[in-house]
């Protein structure tokens, strides 16, 4: 599936390689900032009960925090650079798949139609290809800011204390496991909504031909009723599938707001344990990172149940690309 999909970004690759780029210039200053942060902290705790040092400190804290504020500008042109680039090859995706489709379903037969059925193959070029968009314009923002965020992140956490960051080898199996079984329940789930939805637009389009048919006899009640029976289903296998997200992201939450307490916790004691060389400000340095490291682990299940869901639509499309017109 991939592999046909893939065609569909022929010419845009150096768009996709500004997307990344400009990524990894916004996660390289997020990160840096928490340090430079720090060298403030660690310049007044130097100076500190020295009232001639105050003039020096206050120039100091000017230089850092405007370095900080070009970081930071920095960071936001490069998030600005991923978003153009990722939007316009995500929607130029979207306008060459969903062309090629309409010109394979006009050569399509009747056979071929009744093989789909009109309301799936609407379902198809629309939703189908709309989610694959969004997909792939959520991977070229997401996929490499996490890992660099991820490693870089967990290597600073692990240079300013590797005992309190050895929680987080404690915390990425349980992660890995959450992950997996997203991909294992929500696949099927996602496969069966889309279906739903195939069924609500094959109820409405049978209603709106037959609109002359349902007026003589009298039917509307009856065509609402079935209506109503479709809408309905479709609503269950949503609520279905978006309870997955509801109940994975608060379990997700807990786990990072129980490490940062621990973090906290252990750090408080340590630095008020004169043979550990730790202070306050590393203890929050540190706790930042943890934070990212946790909260990409998060973006990562969450990516991972959208392509499950991107998954069961692009299946679907490249089953209508790939289907031999039988005239």
């Amino acid at each position: 599936m991939i592999k046909k999909l893939a065609k569909y970004i022929n010419g845009l690759w150096h768009l996709c390689i500004v997307s990344a780029l400009g990524m990894i210039v916004e996660a390289v200053c997020e990160l840096s900032l928490p340090s430079i942060a720090n060298m403030i902290y660690e310049k007044c705790a130097a100076v500190s009960g020295d009232p001639n040092a105050a003039r020096d400190v206050k120039s100091y804290v000017i230089k850092i925090g405007i370095l900080m504020f070009i970081m930071a500008v920095v960071g936001l042109c490069g998030g600005l650079a991923t978003m153009k680039a990722s939007s316009v090859v995500s929607q130029k995706f979207s306008y060459r798949l969903r062309n090629d489709m309409y010109k394979k379903i006009s050569d399509f037969s009747f056979k071929n139609i009744d093989e789909f059925s009109t309301s799936s193959l609407t379902t198809r070029m629309t939703n189908d290809v709309t989610l694959l968009q969004n997909t792939l314009m959520m991977g070229l923002r997401v996929l490499v800011r996490v890992p660099a965020l991820l490693i870089v992140s967990a290597v600073f956490a692990f240079s300013i204390n590797a005992k309190l960051s050895f929680i987080l080898v404690v915390m990425l199996p349980i992660m890995i496991v959450i992950v997996a079984l997203i991909l294992k329940f929500g696949f099927p789930m996602f496969q069966k909504m889309q279906k739903k939805i195939d069924n609500v637009n094959r109820v409405v389009q049978e209603n709106l031909i037959g609109i002359r048919v349902v007026k003589a006899f009298v039917r509307e009640d009856k065509e609402k009723e079935k209506f109503h029976n479709a809408s309905d289903e479709l609503a269950k296998q949503g609520a279905k599938a978006a309870g997955l997200v509801v109940t994975v992201l608060p379990i997700l939450m807990l786990m990072m707001n129980v490490v940062i307490v621990y973090i906290y916790y252990k750090g408080s004691l340590d630095a008020a344990n004169p043979n550990v060389k730790m202070d306050v400000g590393q203890i929050s340095v540190l706790a930042s990172y943890i934070v990212q490291v946790l909260m990409n682990i998060m973006m990562v299940s969450m990516l991972m149940l959208q392509l499950t869901r991107a998954k069961a639509c692009g299946d679907r499309v490249v089953e209508v690309l790939d289907t031999e017109i039988d005239i």
